[in-house]
């Protein structure tokens, strides 16, 4: 039997890491905040192309991975 719950929230706020003497010290549980959302990983998160302007319409990872697909052979 475990003392947490699924979303790893404590069954008994006596057991959390914020929980004061007699009381939580945080005026909004920790467990019941909102989580951030993640954005989804893209190919082209650290292209050098589209960081100061708009996508070039081709992608250079692409090109480099024929050219060394085409070395390997």
């Amino acid at each position: 039997m475990t003392d947490y719950c699924e979303n790893g929230k404590p069954k008994d706020c006596r057991y959390c890491y914020y929980y004061g003497r007699h009381s939580c010290m945080l005026k909004v549980c920790h467990y019941d905040r909102p989580r951030p959302e993640t954005k989804p990983v893209s190919e082209c998160d650290d292209c050098p192309y589209g960081k100061c302007g708009p996508c070039i319409g081709w992608c250079t990872k692409e090109i480099l991975r024929s050219l060394e697909r085409g070395r390997a052979k």
